[in-house]
């Protein structure tokens, strides 16, 4: 026996943003999937085919049209007024985003403080010459060493997470 899925609804103006944030090639994949999900399924789409559309497993329809739909009363009230203000649609789309967005995920917090950070920041901008090695350029593996020898331990991979980050 299958199930029916719910509706949800979404107002004129939502649908005006989110096809517009769709459409934008700056916006994160996730996000545009998450909002196509919520605009088929205005449409009235079965979660089915929105999935087999988006060539993505139903789980994620369903996850996705639950949580719109668990703030659906949050959104009509924010979208009329706040604080007496008119709300633009860039404030709609920072909430539909927020709304959109994984929660937090468990497991333990960060180890790395920002001191260490801006300290392994310093080193990479420093030259490895200045520690004996005999390279000119740094790789994640040998700042990764150099961090270990300095009392932070940091695996070459996060280390090049950071790195990014700081571009």
């Amino acid at each position: 026996m299958s199930r029916t899925a719910l509706p949800i609804s979404v107002s004129p103006r939502a649908i005006k943003i989110l096809q517009k944030a769709v459409k934008q090639r700056t916006l994160e994949k996730h996000y545009a999937e998450r909002m196509e999900i919520i605009l088929l399924s205005n449409l009235k789409k079965r979660n089915m085919d929105i999935a087999s559309h988006l060539k993505i497993v139903v789980d994620t329809v369903v996850k996705w049209k639950k949580r719109w739909r668990n703030n659906e009363e949050k959104l009509l009230k924010l979208e009329y007024s706040y604080e007496g203000k008119q709300v633009t649609d860039n404030d709609l789309l920072k909430e539909y985003k927020n709304i959109l967005s994984d929660f937090p995920r468990s497991g333990s917090p960060g180890h790395l403080t920002e001191v260490d950070i801006a300290l392994l920041q310093a080193l990479a901008c420093e030259s490895p010459e200045k520690y004996g090695l005999p390279v000119a350029v740094w790789t994640h593996e040998l700042l990764s060493g150099q961090a270990k020898k300095k009392g932070i331990t940091i695996s070459p991979a996060h280390y090049g997470r950071i790195l990014k980050k700081m571009n």
